[in-house]
């Protein structure tokens, strides 16, 4: 990534941090404070729903920093956004994404064939979702 494009991503998240429409944050190593990823959420058309995602580096994959992170993105957004739903998707093929959305304890919705495109191609994704009821009732149960 050229140092241009760095500044324009910065720009756009700081950007939309300030709208208040979308929340970017860094996950970093407790002990070492190295990058291990990057967890967002985003207001959706309704104002009270609200979608999460999460990338982790590849050294990073397996630790359950994922689903720590998906945790905390959570919390924030029933606690801070007042948001009444959060919803989130996996493309079809990331298994590991759908291990993550178990853990969290979101419900599966369906599988839209139309999820995303990538290289000019849709990629399939299946949806989750919770409500804060939900969320709240799961409490420590979720793994």
């Amino acid at each position: 990534m050229m140092k241009s494009e760095i500044a324009a991503w910065t720009r756009r998240n700081v950007d939309v941090w300030r709208s208040g429409h979308e929340y970017v944050f860094t996950i970093t190593g407790r002990r070492d404070g190295g990058f291990i990823g990057r967890v967002s959420i985003a207001r959706e058309k309704s104002r009270s729903v609200w979608s999460i995602g999460f990338w982790i580096h590849p050294e990073r994959w397996g630790q359950g920093f994922a689903t720590e992170a998906g945790r905390a993105v959570i919390d924030f957004g029933f606690e801070s956004l007042a948001a009444k739903k959060i919803v989130a998707a996996h493309a079809l093929w990331n298994v590991a994404s759908a291990r993550v959305m178990a853990k969290l304890g979101l419900t599966y919705v369906r599988e839209n064939a139309r999820g995303f495109q990538k290289n000019g191609q849709w990629v399939p994704e299946a949806e989750y979702e919770t409500d804060c009821e939900s969320w709240r009732a799961l409490g420590d149960q979720i793994a």
